[in-house]
């Protein structure tokens, strides 16, 4: 009996799990370049049922119940801001900072005091030659990767692809760990002045919040009739 407690309090906590993730996933809606968690059992319908949705997912570190990361592009936003740059496809952008490399779709980006591309938290975007120096005015970045200053090609940006997804460790604040052995691709699908907007589906997410919820309370009956159960035995037991 006790075993099968156990077995349904591990449910609860996977429920309880998915609920976070949901909830991970509201509270960066708005977020540039934010991707959706999704869980093991949407997993298996995009990959295995649903061909046609092409969805593209990857497991993140740890076991299967941490839940998978959902690579589908978001809906890219016209910003009108030149420091604003959104990826499409495969590519991520790749900054520095603190002697580590990171991965990111977040492209919220800004030139600092001395003309440099750098993210919100002031880590460096890098090129293919080292970190993006743009100036202060009169620069472009094409589609292709190539930065533009006044005319004249100066540099191209950096666009990594992970093959092994499962390498990627994700640090918070959009970023990921940049893998041992990185794939570097050309840069293509940039977008200058506009932003790739979070994946997270809202409708889908509470229509999962509503069936978890449901899902938790089922399984908090069962373990107090259980539990009740138990506790009835071991009196019996002790009148005997």
């Amino acid at each position: 009996m006790s075993d099968v407690i156990m077995q349904l309090a591990d449910v609860m906590q996977r429920e309880v799990d998915s609920v976070a993730r949901i909830a991970q996933n509201a509270a960066n809606v708005a977020t540039a370049g934010y991707k959706a968690r999704i869980d093991f059992s949407r997993l298996l319908t995009a990959t295995g049922n649903d061909a046609s949705s092409g969805a593209q997912v990857i497991q993140e570190w740890g076991a299967s119940d941490a839940g998978y990361i959902d690579l589908t592009d978001g809906v890219l936003k016209v910003t009108g801001q030149d420091t604003d740059l959104a990826a499409s496809g495969k590519g991520w952008f790749v900054v520095s900072g603190g002697g580590q490399q990171w991965l990111t779709r977040d492209g919220r980006f800004r030139i600092d005091a001395n003309g440099f591309l750098q993210t919100r938290d002031g880590l460096a975007v890098m090129g293919e030659e080292g970190p993006l120096r743009p100036g202060t005015s009169g620069f472009q970045i094409t589609t292709d990767g190539r930065l533009i200053v006044h005319g004249q090609e100066t540099g191209r940006i950096r666009m990594a692809r992970v093959e092994d997804a499962r390498q990627l460790v994700g640090n918070g604040n959009g970023l990921y760990r940049l893998p041992a052995a990185p794939a570097w691709m050309a840069a293509e699908g940039i977008h200058q002045g506009m932003l790739e907007g979070s994946n997270v589906s809202v409708s889908t997410d509470m229509v999962r919040l509503l069936e978890k919820t449901r899902h938790i309370e089922s399984v908090q009956r069962a373990l107090q009739s259980y539990d009740a159960i138990l506790n009835s035995g071991i009196n019996q037991i002790g009148k005997e």
